[in-house]
């Protein structure tokens, strides 16, 4: 239960959607705001959220560098364990933002990465995003590691974290940390889900 909530957005970052949505100058103060406190907590995941909702507003607010460097914090945050649905929630401006970072060769690889998925999406970047599940799980899986596969396909014979953590060799500390990775990219909230979406799409077999 503790590891599902963790992809339960708060309703900070809701409000803060809300407010870039329309365009805010409040959203800049929000945000930042946010951005502290939730350092203090260290939440990798909200702080992604949040420094791209910066970026955004910052964008529309024609401050370029500051949306540069927020976009860039995302990124950097986002990059090791392949998070792509951050940056293809319904956000129009975010294929330009990618676009100017890419010409400035900040995370080439990761940056490319990401416009791929909006190219095998069907998603022109400069536009809002109504994207197929379907597509969208495929790339999701592609980015999952063979560790990560290991974790789901264990998941799928119904095993415990500790069951896993003894299967694998590994911590229970570090099986969570695989399950919190599985659940971002598969943007799923629990062990559930991502067993269900793995079997929808082919990747593993319904048992």
């Amino acid at each position: 239960m503790a590891t599902a909530f963790l992809f339960l957005e708060a309703p900070q970052i809701t409000h803060c959607r809300l407010l870039v949505a329309q365009g805010s100058e409040e959203a800049i103060q929000k945000i930042e705001s946010f951005v502290k406190l939730t350092k203090d907590i260290h939440n990798t995941f909200h702080l992604i959220d949040l420094f791209v909702l910066q970026a955004v507003i910052f964008y529309r607010h024609n401050r370029l560098n500051d949306a540069d460097k927020s976009l860039k914090k995302a990124l950097d945050l986002a990059a090791p364990g392949g998070w792509v649905r951050p940056f293809i929630e319904l956000v129009p401006v975010m294929g330009d933002l990618l676009i100017r970072l890419k010409q400035q060769n900040v995370q080439i690889d990761y940056v490319n990465t990401l416009l791929e998925v909006f190219q095998n999406l069907n998603i022109d970047p400069k536009n809002p995003i109504h994207s197929p599940v379907s597509k969208l799980n495929t790339i999701s899986f592609e980015s999952l590691t063979n560790r990560e596969l290991d974790v789901l396909e264990l998941l799928a014979e119904r095993l415990q974290n500790k069951e896993i953590a003894e299967n694998l060799c590994v911590s229970m500390a570090t099986v969570k940390t695989h399950l919190r990775h599985i659940y971002e990219k598969l943007v799923v909230r629990n062990r559930r889900q991502a067993v269900l979406r793995a079997e929808q799409s082919g990747l593993l077999v319904k048992r």
